[in-house]
């Protein structure tokens, strides 16, 4: 995705990454193998989740999903992912 972005656009490209092991990575060195990846493809800037976020955004999604029907959680969360940016910033935004 960042190369595709790259090819067609001149802006600075933001990821994510952990500074510790991403909890579903299978070693830390293939975390920093997907790391460096993003960087070849032209990342500029390296987005930190650190643990205590990663923590509260599990329970905040936990708590959503708690409180929602799985069917509704599971529309919803598909939605969200496939919006375009500029959707999702107007709707951050308000």
């Amino acid at each position: 995705l960042i190369a595709f972005i790259r090819k067609g656009w001149n802006f600075a490209i933001g990821a994510a990454c952990y500074p510790e092991k991403h909890p579903e990575a299978l070693s830390a060195q293939k975390d920093l193998e997907a790391l460096k990846i993003k960087v070849d493809a032209g990342e500029k800037i390296n987005i930190q989740m650190t643990e205590m976020e990663r923590m509260e955004y599990d329970r905040e999604v936990a708590d959503l999903m708690g409180n929602m029907n799985e069917k509704d959680f599971n529309a919803a969360w598909s939605r969200g992912r496939a919006m375009e940016m500029d959707e999702a910033i107007r709707l951050a935004v308000g």
